[in-house]
């Protein structure tokens, strides 16, 4: 079997990235280690998007899947995984599931292949062009590109999160106490981490509504000090945040009216990365860009909106910032381009750019343009038997406003 493309993750990237690149018309083979698709959309449990772009892709979940609560974008996890298998299903993307990515042989700046763990064992594979949606850029890396990790100064990332839903909620009374309260309860919570009642760094409070009425998404377990990118750490992290889940319970039944009765019903299929690997490329995407809402000559996503989010590398919360992202800033493509490797195309977190720029372009809608336009470009490059370095980015544009994408 031939490929124009072998994206690796299916998450909200590289989703958007193979929709974009089969709609097209080009080959391709979609690459994913989970038993389903989706990402920090479906495994995660995030039930909120947070963020927005003009991304095709966001638009049609915004479309048939948001529901507007207050400023909130939500959406139930089960209904979107219905919502990708149909798209799946109906598209000409070859799909493999329970598939990780091992490694890459890479041979003057291209990469010949790369090698995937099934459930039959490893497997080469080989396309002209590669793109890498991983989230902590996992090809990227086994192609030995440059990355940074963290704050500048002290390579510190964002600390990871377990998510948890509450049943049981009086999803009323709920409401109408934490909207003036909120704060009372986080320094209630933070008296009782300091008192050994929940293990630290837990300490803040995010509890939100789900689309269903009785249920509830927590964001309130914490780990701090955590690479993404290594196993060993990860594990502690995990451990870390379901030693909090039972603890926060306790807590909430306690001390926040309308979950007097509530219970834990499901918890994320694994703890989340805020943020691990930002890869060297042609452009390091910077807050400055964002701070201005720069209009560049090589766009590829526009109208992206999301303040600096970092939540406190060494405690709980959300850290000040006294630069803040401008509404409709936009993302070069030279920032999805990784130095070193003239076949490879980066799309989601793991992009060029700083720790701060990173804070805000991190998020699913805006993961979900850089994926439309790194598939775009990917099937045009295709077309043409290109590199990406060879790519037409005006032709890149033309095609992503044809899509659909707002301009910038």
């Amino acid at each position: 079997m031939s490929w124009d493309v072998i994206i690796a993750g299916a998450g909200p990237a590289g989703l958007a990235a193979a929709f974009a690149a089969e709609a097209e018309g080009a080959k391709v083979l979609l690459l994913e280690h989970a038993g389903f698709v989706g990402g920090m959309l479906t495994e995660g449990m995030i039930h909120v998007l947070c963020g927005m772009s003009s991304a095709s892709l966001y638009k049609e979940i915004t479309k048939r899947l948001i529901i507007r609560m207050g400023h909130r974008q939500v959406y139930d996890t089960e209904s979107m995984k219905e919502f990708f298998l149909e798209k799946l299903l109906g598209s000409s993307i070859e799909l493999m599931l329970h598939t990780t990515v091992l490694g890459a042989d890479c041979e003057n700046g291209s990469i010949k292949g790369i090698r995937v763990l099934t459930r039959g064992g490893i497997e080469e594979l080989t396309a002209p062009l590669y793109i890498d949606a991983t989230g902590n850029g996992d090809l990227a890396f086994n192609c030995g590109v440059g990355f940074d990790m963290g704050r500048e100064e002290d390579g510190l990332c964002q600390p990871a999160s377990l998510y948890m839903r509450l049943a049981g909620v009086d999803t009323r009374k709920f409401t109408e106490f934490i909207e003036t309260n909120r704060e009372a309860v986080t320094q209630k919570l933070q008296k009782a981490v300091a008192d050994g009642e929940v293990p630290a760094p837990a300490g803040h409070v995010i509890m939100a509504p789900e689309v269903r009425d009785g249920y509830l998404r927590l964001n309130m377990t914490n780990a701090t000090g955590v690479d993404g990118t290594d196993s060993r750490s990860m594990t502690r992290a995990e451990l870390l945040c379901r030693s909090q889940v039972q603890p926060l319970l306790r807590f909430i039944r306690r001390n926040v009216p309308g979950c007097e009765q509530a219970f834990v019903v499901q918890t994320a299929s694994y703890t989340g990365v805020r943020e691990s690997r930002r890869f060297h490329c042609v452009y390091q995407l910077n807050e400055y860009d964002l701070a201005e809402a720069k209009v560049f000559d090589d766009w590829i996503a526009t109208r992206c909106r999301f303040g600096f989010d970092v939540h406190d590398v060494k405690g709980h919360g959300i850290a000040t910032q006294t630069l803040h992202a401008k509404p409709d800033y936009t993302i070069p493509y030279r920032s999805l381009q990784p130095l070193g490797v003239d076949n490879l195309l980066l799309a989601g977190r793991c992009i060029g750019g700083t720790h701060l720029a990173h804070s805000s372009y991190r998020v699913m809608p805006i993961c979900m343009a850089m994926g439309q336009a790194a598939g775009v470009a990917a099937a045009q490059c295709a077309r043409r038997g290109v590199v990406y370095a060879e790519a037409d980015v005006a032709a890149i544009q033309k095609t992503l406003l044809a899509q659909g994408i707002s301009e910038p």
